[in-house]
C-alpha cells in the first residue's frame, strides 16, 4: 500500500462521523449548561415571556421623545438643570488654577542659644529653630556674637535682637489682613534692630519704647533702649511718635527720647556705621529682600496656571467668565473679579520669569480689571473697600522686589492703580539699588542704576511737585550716603570708574533742594566736627581734579550743615584749614559773611 492510500485510511479512522458529532455536541452542551443549581438560578433570574413584554413596552416609552409641557414633568426638569449646574459649575476648576499663595510664619531663629522664651514664668533656653502661634517675652544673654537671634514676621520683615534685649512679641498676625490693633512688639531693655518691607498702603511694624512708639513701613531702623531711647534710620525712613509730636527720621538721621523731651533729628555719627552690629544687619537686610523677592516670584508664577501663549488659554477665560456667571451675590461676584485681575498679575510675572513675551498685555489687563469693576458697582463703598483690600495684599505681596530684579513691573502695576506716588517709589527703590550696587563695588550696575534714575533726578533738581517733601527728604538723604560711599571708595582706591560715577552724580546733588539737609539739627563734639572737615577736604582736593567739581563738591558739603546749630564751628574750623589764596577758601569765607548777617537779622 502506497504512502497515499496510508495516509487517506488513517484520516477516515480519526475523522468521526456525523452522529458521533452530534452525541459529542450534545454531551458538551449539557456541561456547559452545569448543575441544576445553576439551572435554577438561571430561571429565577430570567423573566418571563409577559413580564419580558411588560418591560420592553416600558423601555420604548421612554425613549419616544415627549413633548408634553413641562409642568407635567417637573421634576425630570429640575434633575436636569441640577445636571447642567453641576457639570458647569465644575469646568473652572478644571482650567483655573488654585488662587491660595503659600503662607508664611513668625519664626524665632538663635543665633548660638543666648536666647530665652519666658513660659509659665520660667525662662527656657531656644536653641533651635521655632515657629511663633501667640505672644512670647524673649530676652537674649550679655555674651557672644552682635546678633543674638531674629525674629521673622512672615514676608514682612525681621526684628533681631542684640545682647541683654528683653522684647515683648505681641503681633503675629499678617499685615495684608491685620487682625490687631496694639504694637508689633514692645521693647523693654537693650537694642533692637527692625527691617520692614510693607508699603504704605498698610500698617507698619509699630515698637512700642517707654518714650513713645516708632513705625517702619520700607526700611532698617535701630532702637537702643536704656535711660533714654535710642532711634536711628540706617534705610528708607520711620516715624517716631512721642508725647503728641509726630517727627519723620529718614537714612542717616537719629533722634534720642525722653520724657517731656523735644524731638530733634541729628545726624548719624560716621563711626556708628562701622559697628558690626551695623554693617552685620546691613548685609543681612540686602540678602533677606533679595531670598524673598525671588520667593514671591515663584510664588506668583506657582499661582499662574494656564499661561497666554498656551492654546488652552481662551477655555480658561471662558471658565472665568463662567465662574463669574454661577457666582451668587454682587460682594462674592465682585470679589470673584478682583481674584481674577490678580491672575493677570501672576500671568505677568510667570511670563517675565521665562523670559517670554506678554507681560504687558497681562498688566494693561489687570488695570482695566479694576476699573471695570470700579466703574461697574457704580462706586459703591464696599466695592471700593475691597478694590483697596485686594491692592494693599498685592503691594504687600510684592513689596521686596525691587527695580533690577524681573518682577518690578508687576509691583510698578500695582503701584500705579494704588494711593501712592509711583515716581517717589520708583527714584527711592532705584536709588537702593544705586546705593546696594557702590556698596558692593559693582560700578557697572551702579551706572545702569544712575541711567534709569536721571529722569528722576532731573525732576528733583528742578524741585519738581511730582514729589512729596518726604520723598524727597528721603531721596535727597540716599543719594548724599551714595555720594560719600562714592567719595571713600575714591579716595581707598582711585578707581577712574567710580570717580567716573561720582562726578556724573555731582550735578544732582549741588542743584538739588536739600529739604533733609536743612531739617537736621546736630550737636556735633569737636572731634565730630573735625572729622567732617577731614572729609570735606579729602573729597574736595583728593578726589576731584576739575575746578568745577570741587566747587560742586564743596557746595554740597556745606549743605550738609546749613540750618544746623554747627554751621558757624564747621565753617570757620573749614577756612582755618584750606589753603590759603584759593578760590574755594574764599568761598568758604564769603559762607561765614552770610551765615554772620542772617544770624544778625534774627
Amino acid at each position: 500500500m502506497n504512502t497515499e492510500s496510508r495516509m487517506k485510511g488513517l484520516k477516515m479512522l480519526l475523522s468521526p462521523s456525523t452522529e458521533q458529532q452530534a452525541r459529542v455536541r450534545t454531551q458538551m452542551l449539557r456541561q456547559i449548561v452545569g448543575p441544576s443549581i445553576l439551572q435554577l438560578a438561571r430561571q429565577q433570574v430570567t423573566p418571563a415571556e409577559t413580564l419580558r413584554a411588560t418591560l420592553l413596552t416600558l423601555i420604548l416609552e421612554r425613549l419616544t421623545p415627549n413633548f408634553a409641557p413641562a409642568r407635567r414633568h417637573p421634576l425630570k426638569w429640575v434633575a436636569a438643570f441640577a445636571i447642567v449646574l453641576v457639570v458647569l459649575r465644575a469646568l473652572p476648576s478644571l482650567f483655573l488654577a488654585p488662587a491660595t499663595i503659600a503662607d508664611s510664619s513668625v519664626l524665632l531663629i538663635p543665633t548660638d542659644g543666648g536666647v530665652e522664651l519666658s513660659l509659665k514664668n520660667l525662662w527656657q533656653p531656644v536653641t533651635n529653630q521655632l515657629e511663633l502661634s501667640e505672644p512670647v517675652v524673649m530676652r537674649t544673654s550679655e555674651a557672644g556674637p552682635a546678633i543674638k537671634a531674629t525674629v521673622m514676621l512672615h514676608d514682612d520683615g525681621n526684628l533681631r535682637l542684640g545682647s541683654s534685649t528683653m522684647l515683648l512679641l505681641q503681633d503675629l498676625t499678617d499685615r495684608p489682613e491685620p487682625a490687631f490693633d496694639g504694637p508689633t512688639a514692645t521693647l523693654m531693655q537693650g537694642e533692637l534692630w527692625v527691617q520692614s518691607l510693607l508699603p504704605e498702603t498698610v500698617r507698619g511694624m509699630t515698637i512700642a519704647t517707654p518714650f513713645g512708639d516708632v513705625v517702619v513701613h520700607g526700611g532698617s531702623v535701630s532702637i537702643q533702649v536704656g535711660d533714654t531711647v535710642q532711634v536711628r534710620v540706617w534705610d528708607r525712613h520711620a516715624v517716631i511718635h512721642h508725647e503728641g509730636q509726630t517727627v519723620t527720621l529718614v537714612a542717616g538721621e537719629r533722634a534720642e527720647l525722653w520724657k517731656g523731651n523735644a524731638v530733634r533729628s541729628q545726624r548719624i555719627a560716621l563711626a556708628d556705621y562701622n559697628r558690626p552690629w551695623v554693617s552685620e544687619n546691613l548685609e543681612r537686610d540686602a540678602v533677606h529682600q533679595r531670598e524673598l523677592a525671588q520667593l514671591q516670584q515663584e510664588r506668583r508664577s506657582a499661582a499662574a496656571g494656564i499661561l497666554p501663549n498656551s492654546p488652552l488659554y481662551s477655555v480658561k477665560r471662558a471658565a472665568e467668565a463662567v465662574d463669574v456667571l454661577l457666582t451668587i451675590g454682587p460682594e462674592a461676584r465682585v470679589q470673584k473679579k478682583l481674584q481674577q485681575a490678580s491672575t493677570r498679575l501672576n500671568e505677568a510675572a510667570a511670563l517675565l520669569a521665562g523670559g517670554q513675551s506678554g507681560a504687558i498685555v497681562a498688566l494693561a489687563e489687570y488695570k482695566q480689571a479694576l476699573i471695570d469693576v470700579a466703574t461697574g458697582s457704580g462706586g459703591s463703598v464696599a466695592t471700593q473697600q475691597l478694590i483697596a483690600a485686594q491692592v494693599a495684599d498685592n503691594a504687600a505681596q510684592l513689596s521686596a522686589s525691587l527695580p533690577d530684579d524681573s518682577l518690578y513691573p508687576v509691583k510698578q502695576a500695582v503701584l500705579e492703580v494704588s494711593a501712592q506716588n509711583v515716581e517717589g517709589t520708583i527714584l527711592v527703590d532705584t536709588l537702593d539699588v544705586l546705593h546696594q550696587s557702590v556698596v558692593a563695588g559693582d560700578t557697572a550696575h551702579a551706572r545702569e542704576s544712575l541711567v534709569q534714575l536721571k529722569p528722576y533726578l532731573s525732576k528733583l533738581r528742578r524741585n519738581a511737585s511730582d514729589f512729596s517733601p518726604e520723598v524727597k527728604k528721603e531721596a535727597f538723604s540716599l543719594l548724599s550716603d551714595v555720594h560719600v560711599t562714592l567719595a571713600q571708595e575714591a579716595g581707598a582706591t582711585s578707581d577712574a570708574n567710580i570717580i567716573a560715577l561720582q562726578e556724573e552724580l555731582a550735578p544732582y546733588l549741588s542743584n538739588a533742594e536739600p529739604v533733609s539737609i536743612k531739617a537736621v539739627v546736630s550737636l556735633l563734639t569737636d572731634e565730630e566736627i573735625q572729622a567732617a572737615v577731614d572729609g570735606t577736604m579729602h573729597e574736595v582736593f583728593d578726589v576731584y581734579r576739575l575746578p568745577k567739581s570741587r566747587l560742586n563738591a564743596l557746595r554740597q558739603r556745606l549743605k550738609h550743615f546749613e540750618g544746623s546749630p554747627d554751621e558757624g564751628r564747621y565753617l570757620r574750623k573749614l577756612y582755618h584749614d584750606m589753603p590759603e589764596a584759593s578760590e574755594l577758601t574764599q568761598f568758604v569765607r564769603h559762607a561765614i559773611q552770610v551765615l554772620r548777617e542772617k544770624q544778625i537779622l534774627e
